[in-house]
């Protein structure tokens, strides 16, 4: 048995006389699916070296001749499935044959890369899958089953729960809310976001702005409390401070302050306030630097970027008055809330 880097594939050999649908059921009742040979290929005799060891240059050449003797070589893929497969292939890196018996950790799929693959779904399906499912039963058709499930309602299942004045944490937001309380390591978890600002900035309508941005997204609105449920709090205001940092030579050298390391080092999860702050410091008129500051618990990379931009297309649309008339995202609400997200993964088994 060895792993066959051009195929991403498990490749297996035997020879004699040998019932290998035992032997595949034999192991598949032992091993993980991610262990199991994906090609299974059938020699007259195994080739061996003059020293008598086997010959893996020469077993490699011989299979290569070969046609898998496992796994269902049927109709080429259509419709939903084919569209799959290629998704498959994308995430995998690799062109492989697929048919609708393959398996994802066979043809050298991770879990990492399965979460990708679940962002893809979404993203190009229009599929919000749960990962337990796709975790036992990794094969093509039982995706094709569950996407075809989930395609087939009218919205995401979290949709059925209207947003709510308090939800549950999610079991990663309460894993690392706890492993920050019992490391007595004030903001383990705190997540910063610098940038540089260049030109002129207008505090009213920067704060206008964040404001804006804050009303979009439960997340931004809600507070922690210790029974390990989230509170919203819509009238509460993010912390927004304006200081000055004319004292240190650039900006750059800011960056490594001690000044920076303490603003930082602070407990987002205090009781009454929200979980995430922003401080803009000024170098001179022409010159800030804006850092948001979230507790990981709100945010990764992704949603960093998302409320980046959110940000920025706010403040540029508001016209020189702060007037939000002007800015189409003030509007353009998110189609669902996260606390409902929140009891959906609560209430899936």
């Amino acid at each position: 048995v060895w792993f066959d880097v051009a195929s991403g594939r498990l490749m297996a050999c035997y020879s004699g006389q040998v019932d290998i649908e035992t032997v595949k059921a034999h192991l598949g009742a032992r091993l993980p699916k991610h262990m199991m040979p994906h090609g299974w290929h059938r020699l007259d005799a195994m080739p061996l070296t003059q020293s008598g060891k086997l010959d893996m240059r020469r077993l490699r050449e011989l299979c290569a001749e070969q046609a898998i003797v496992s796994g269902t070589v049927g109709e080429a893929l259509s419709g939903l499935a084919s569209r799959i497969a290629a998704l498959w292939r994308e995430v995998l890196q690799r062109d492989v044959d697929i048919t609708l018996d393959s398996d994802f950790f066979a043809l050298g799929g991770t879990s990492l890369k399965l979460l990708e693959l679940l962002r893809l779904y979404a993203d190009r399906l229009n599929a919000l899958c749960a990962l337990r499912p796709l975790l036992q039963d990794s094969t093509l058709q039982s995706h094709v089953a569950l996407l075809e499930s989930v395609q087939s309602q009218s919205m995401p299942a979290f949709a059925r729960f209207p947003p709510a004045e308090r939800w549950p944490a999610t079991p990663q937001q309460r894993a690392m809310i706890l492993e920050e309380r019992a490391s007595g390591i004030t903001g383990l978890y705190n997540v910063p976001a610098v940038l540089r600002w260049t030109g002129r900035l207008d505090r009213r309508r920067f704060a206008l702005s964040l404001d804006i941005l804050r009303k979009r997204h439960a997340l931004l609105q809600c507070e922690w409390q210790v029974d390990g449920m989230f509170v919203r709090a819509p009238e509460r205001q993010a912390d927004l401070t304006f200081e000055s940092a004319t004292d240190i030579d650039s900006p750059e050298a800011w960056l490594t302050s001690s000044v920076l390391a303490s603003w930082i080092a602070v407990d987002l999860l205090r009781a009454g306030r929200l979980l995430w702050k922003v401080g803009v410091f000024e170098h001179d008129a022409e010159c800030h630097t804006v850092v948001f500051l979230f507790h990981h618990a709100l945010v990764d990379a992704w949603t960093l970027r998302m409320f980046d931009q959110e940000f920025q297309d706010i403040y540029s649309g508001l016209d020189i008055d702060g007037d939000e008339r002007a800015c189409p995202a003030s509007d353009a609400l998110p189609a669902y809330d996260f606390s409902s997200y929140a009891q959906w993964i609560a209430e899936t088994p």
